[in-house]
């Protein structure tokens, strides 16, 4: 009799703490760069030269038309990478998966096609607004706010 109660609490508590550690179900889904115009900002960058050159540069990023990026976490630890410039648009898939959560801060890594591995950390603002380095451009090191796409 207390063999069963000692294996069936053993069993319980097992059950129970399986889904103590961190979620990511709030991650998954596609994320949309929230503005064309920080992706602009992010090309031309923050500070633009002055005279002709700034006059063509912004020439350049004004003709860029539909410019947009997308990031999707899938259930299966898939990371989906959809990127557009002047109708032109580049997709790329990789992996993911995540190290830590504190709050609604994660800290995940990521790897796109053959590029090295890395570790970028995502903030949920809300149920559908967070902000993140994109993994395709981490090296840059800046945040940006992404809204979630609405099926």
């Amino acid at each position: 009799m207390l063999g069963r109660f000692t294996l069936a609490m053993l069993l319980g508590l097992l059950l129970t703490q399986a889904g103590c550690g961190p979620s990511s179900t709030k991650l998954l889904g596609t994320w949309r760069l929230d503005g064309a115009d920080k992706l602009q900002e992010l090309m031309g960058g923050a500070r633009r030269p002055g005279g002709m050159a700034g006059a063509l540069l912004e020439t350049a990023i004004n003709a860029m038309g539909e410019t947009g990026l997308e990031i999707e976490f899938l259930s299966n630890g898939t990371l989906e990478s959809r990127f557009t410039m002047a109708g032109t648009k580049t997709e790329k898939s990789g992996s993911w998966k995540l190290i830590s959560a504190t709050g609604d801060t994660y800290q995940l890594w990521c790897q796109i096609g053959d590029e090295d591995p890395t570790e970028i950390e995502v903030t949920m603002i809300d149920a559908d607004t967070m902000e993140m380095v994109p993994p395709n451009i981490a090296v840059l090191n800046r945040k940006f706010k992404f809204r979630r796409v609405k099926p």
